[in-house]
């Protein structure tokens, strides 16, 4: 029965992760200076966000934040943000509008025999304003774990167990929070995985509706390999991508003026850091064209946050994050450090 079991799972194992902290207590850390590799560029004003890297052995949090000073100078620190012993992050995410943050922590994962588990998962927020970590909820244990946003900028958080009295049988629990991290409601389902198959989570593109609700992108073929362009007060449409590789997430500057997106090669599958798989596209919707591609090769997450488009690449400590501003098309910094680094976790 096992080995049936282990066959549903072999398609879309996926450990997802987050950051622990005590309940109303954070722990900023000091500065890192030696930690990463900068490369400065004067036209990056500010800039602030949260990454995740080791630290003590353990996945931890990580804060950027860089700004132009009154006598032009650029000051930049890299802080050890949070971290715990007996806690790894999995999962830092930002809701679509960048107003909320989240991470999940686990106590351990991995395998037992041929069998994938991952327990003691948390969920803990992140106040963008204040700088402090606060606890949300005790998740419990499963053999999967994922993270979504809606396009509300609600955040779920889907756990998968297999069930006690039966090992034909899955039970999936969707938790919903807003983004303050109150609890909004959670539903249970079971899945005959003889039946039914093994229950898959399909992450959603991103924020595919511009923040004014001027544009919409949207893919029509099934294979999301041709993307369109919407200007939603005419509803006149525009194929603005159309390649072999399908659209993978979306994001926005908040004028509404500039397009993010990332395509990827569905038939790659490896975590090697050789794979020549993903493209990101920067688009004016002024020039209505694309004014940059960047074969981004094993691009793994991206977000837009003032000027700046940041993204990380490669897998586990060949992880690093690059920082271009979007506007001038120009490299402002790129991170590495000793053991990897990445926007959402450490893969």
């Amino acid at each position: 029965m096992y080995s049936k079991i282990f066959i549903f799972l072999i398609t879309g194992i996926l450990f997802i992760s987050g950051c622990k902290n005590r309940k109303t207590n954070s722990e900023p850390g000091q500065n890192d200076t030696t930690a990463g590799n900068y490369k400065p560029n004067n036209s990056f004003a500010t800039g602030e966000f949260y990454f995740v890297g080791m630290i003590d052995g353990n996945p931890g949090i990580y804060k950027f934040v860089s700004q132009v000073q009154k006598s032009g100078k650029l000051e930049k620190s890299i802080t050890k943000f949070w971290s715990k012993n007996k806690e790894k992050v999995i999962k830092l995410s930002y809701s679509l509008n960048k107003r909320s943050l989240f991470f999940l922590t686990a106590e351990d994962y991995g395998k037992k025999a041929i069998l994938p588990y991952i327990s003691g998962i948390k969920l803990y927020r992140i106040s963008l304003d204040s700088s402090k970590v606060k606890f949300i909820k005790k998740i419990g244990n499963g053999v999967q774990v994922f993270t979504m946003w809606g396009q509300d900028n609600t955040f779920r958080v889907i756990l998968n167990t297999f069930d006690r009295n039966s090992a034909d049988f899955v039970n999936q629990q969707t938790f919903i929070f807003n983004g303050l991290g109150k609890t909004v409601s959670s539903k249970s389902k079971k899945f005959n995985i003889l039946k039914e198959g093994y229950p898959q989570i399909i992450e959603k593109i991103g924020l595919t509706t511009s923040p004014g609700s001027k544009y919409s992108i949207f893919a029509v073929d099934s294979m999301q390999t041709s993307i369109y362009l919407q200007t939603n007060s005419d509803g006149k449409v525009e194929l603005i991508s159309s390649s072999s590789q399908r659209l993978n997430q979306a994001d926005w500057s908040q004028d509404d003026k500039y397009l993010f997106f990332s395509t990827t090669n569905p038939s790659t599958k490896g975590k090697t850091g050789n794979e020549k798989n993903s493209k990101i596209f920067i688009y004016s919707i002024d020039s209505k064209k694309v004014i940059k591609t960047m074969d981004a090769g094993t691009v793994r997450n991206f977000f837009a946050t003032g000027d700046l488009l940041i993204f990380d690449k490669g897998f586990q400590k060949n992880s690093f994050i690059e920082i271009i501003n979007y506007k001038t098309l120009k490299p402002i910094y790129s991170i590495h450090l000793q053991d990897g680094c990445g926007l959402k976790g450490i893969l």
